[in-house]
């Protein structure tokens, strides 16, 4: 779960020349902490899903899809077990939000499909 938080307006910056006279647009994200399991098993399902994903660039030039179903599953191991992966994540869905939400949907997300129902409910309005 990716909470938004506003930065604390500090009117000077000491490591900027000039002072800053608006507070800033941008949200901080931080990661709220998934529920507790076994540290050995978090780190078992972490190291695969970075084989997988390394695997996927492997068989990526073979025929056949293979390359993105294994990287599909490398992600979702890595998004799972990863606070730093979920954060970088957000912040790319943010950048490019077309990709992020076309990438969430075939990884069926739950975010994604509550999105999905949402906008629909709002279409339907």
């Amino acid at each position: 779960m990716v909470l938004a938080q506003r930065k604390q307006f500090r009117g000077d910056n000491p490591g900027c020349l000039a002072k800053t006279t608006h507070r800033p647009h941008l949200l901080q994200v931080t990661v709220a902490p998934r529920p507790a399991t076994h540290p050995f098993k978090r780190y078992g399902q972490l190291t695969l899903g970075i084989l997988l994903i390394l695997g996927a660039g492997i068989v990526a030039p073979l025929p056949g899809p293979g390359g993105a179903f294994l990287f599909a599953g490398g992600m979702i191991l890595v998004l799972r077990n990863s606070a730093w992966a979920r954060q970088r994540w957000a912040r790319l869905k943010r950048r490019f939000p077309r990709v992020g939400s076309f990438v969430d949907r075939m990884m069926r997300r739950g975010s994604a499909l509550r999105r999905h129902a949402r906008d629909k409910a709002a279409a339907a309005n």
